[in-house]
């Protein structure tokens, strides 16, 4: 499937730019120990983003299930993870941010 782009090449480049950042953004993080909040740094994220965990672990899927996690603030290029304070280690999900 051809697609033709049409304006001056900043148009162009700008357009592409702009879908590049609307795409998933995808990674793995482990939430912080001894700590009530994790952060995750996400260049492409923002105030409108929507970031999806998925836990990996047997510990990442209790916290999951406690009630207790849960995305609680989106910034610029960050969200955060508010979550229990245990020593666990090994509490690790897959995320998914769609911008």
């Amino acid at each position: 499937m051809a697609i033709r782009a049409e304006g001056t090449l900043k148009q162009v480049i700008d357009h592409a730019n702009r879908l590049e950042r609307r795409t998933n953004i995808k990674g793995t993080v482990s939430l912080a120990p001894n700590a009530t909040q994790t952060v995750v740094t996400v260049l492409q994220a923002g105030f409108d983003a929507c970031a999806i965990l998925s836990p990996m672990t047997a510990n990442a899927a209790a916290e999951l299930a406690s009630g207790g996690c849960f995305v609680s603030t989106y910034g610029a290029g960050t969200f955060t993870i508010t979550h229990r304070n245990l020593a666990t280690t090994d509490r690790t999900f897959r995320y998914m941010v769609a911008v």
